[in-house]
Formats: C-alpha cells, sequence, structure tokens
C-alpha cells in the first residue's frame, strides 16, 4: 500500500470544517490551499448576502459570493424647472428655450394670441379663431306683487311700477335703492284739456 503526505493547513487560529480539516481564520483570496473542494464559511454572515466564505479551488482561495436583490433603484431626476415668460415679447426679440410658448390668454379679440422661441428669436402665433359668443343679459328680476316701503331688496336699481301708472303723476311705484325698497315719484303738470 503507498502512503500519501499528510498536508497540514495553519494558520494565526483555525475552525473546525466538515471532514474535520481545519480552516485558517484568516483567509485571502487568491492565497494558496490544500485540498480542492475545501469550503470555509465567512464570519457575521446572517442574511446570506454577499460574502459567504471561501472555497479551496485549484490550489487557491476563490471568494463565494450570493448576490441577492439589487439595491433599491435610484428615484428618478426632477425635471427641468418649468421657463419662465417674459412679462413683455416682440417679435424677432431673441429667446432661450427653443420651442417655449407664451400665450396671452387675455387679448381683446377674444382669441388666445402668443409668441414662440424658434431659431432662437420669438415669432408671433398666428391663431385664428372665432370670438366666444358673448354671455346673454340677466333677465330682469321679477316684481314682488305686495311691495312696501323700506322693505329689503336685492336687484339694486330694479323699477316696479304700479299697474296702470307707468305714465301718470304721483306714486307711480318703487325703486330698489341701496337695498330697500323706495316710492318712485312722478311730478308733473295736470295734463292738457283735450
Amino acid at each position: 500500500m503507498k502512503m500519501r503526505p499528510l498536508f497540514l493547513i495553519t494558520g494565526l487560529g483555525s475552525l473546525a470544517c466538515g471532514g474535520g480539516v481545519l480552516c485558517p481564520s484568516e483567509i485571502q483570496q487568491g492565497d494558496s490551499c490544500m485540498p480542492s473542494g475545501l469550503v470555509c464559511p465567512a464570519e457575521g454572515n446572517e442574511d446570506g448576502c454577499g460574502l459567504n466564505g471561501y472555497e479551496c479551488e485549484d490550489g487557491s482561495w476563490r471568494e463565494q459570493m450570493t448576490y441577492c436583490n439589487p439595491p433599491a433603484p435610484l428615484p428618478p431626476e426632477p425635471p427641468p424647472p418649468e421657463p419662465v415668460c417674459p412679462t413683455e415679447i416682440r417679435s424677432g426679440e431673441a429667446c432661450s428655450t427653443e420651442g417655449q410658448r407664451c400665450e396671452d390668454e387675455n387679448h381683446p379679440s377674444g382669441c388666445p394670441q402668443g409668441h414662440e422661441c424658434t431659431g432662437g428669436v420669438w415669432q408671433e402665433l398666428q391663431v385664428t379663431c372665432n370670438p366666444p359668443m358673448p354671455l346673454p343679459p340677466a333677465p330682469d328680476p321679477v316684481c314682488p306683487t305686495d311691495i312696501r316701503e323700506g322693505e329689503e331688496c336685492t336687484s339694486e336699481g330694479q323699477r316696479c311700477m304700479r299697474e296702470g301708472h307707468e305714465r301718470g303723476c304721483g306714486l307711480n311705484g318703487h325703486q330698489c335703492k341701496e337695498g330697500k325698497w323706495d316710492r318712485l315719484m312722478t311730478f308733473c303738470n295736470p295734463p292738457p284739456p283735450k
């Protein structure tokens, strides 16, 4: 029977590994080792991610790494701030933000007007539109059937005429003044004889 020499692994200290072989207390990747296939776990790796230990492979130590979930993605970069429109723009003036539009929504024509930065200069936007229809006049408020002088009213300037006295003299009706009904009197000469 042929005898093989016994190899001892030595170091500053040692750990017991599988099969009764001792692991050195300090291992550096690339250091020489024996026997091939020997695995020595790393200390303090409770979560199982990162360096798990070393394996003796072809006579040198190789790190055994476990790659776990990637780190959380970085938040996206915030968008650049919106460019601010100048208070006054004239066609042909220089501008710096290509494609920027500045609109005047209160243009007297009733259509939005404005300028766009094209080729480094402000150019007037050619917008055509039909102006919006004017709002219909508010309906006349309804006169109460029984009005008393001094009572509250809500439609300032509203006149409520007495039926049949629209053009006569004397008390013709009431008018809403400063939130109260006031008498509407007409003083006139008697009508000419017929």
